[in-house]
């Protein structure tokens, strides 16, 4: 396991790697906050689990983010639980 892949995977926080909308990797907290299983989180398009009140804001501010622009450290926004 290289280096920069192991310290996503040891986090005690979620985190998901986004390109171009699709998840290329995850660790299990971040399965666990969507309530996906860590295998069949990567299957999901990352903006189809962001709740339709937030996904204008969480494009926004990923784009920017790409772009170089300063944005919140932290987007708080809700999800939906796909385990329902």
């Amino acid at each position: 396991m290289n280096l920069y892949k192991e310290i996503v995977q040891n986090l005690f926080c979620g985190m998901a790697i986004v390109k171009d909308g699709k998840i290329l990797q995850s660790n299990r907290y971040a399965a666990e906050v969507f309530g996906i299983k860590p295998g069949i989180f990567f299957k999901n398009d990352f903006f189809s689990i962001i709740h339709e009140d937030d996904i204008e804001k969480v494009i926004n501010y990923h784009s920017m983010r790409l772009q170089g622009h300063e944005v919140p450290a932290q987007c708080y926004s809700s999800a939906y639980n796909l385990n329902r």
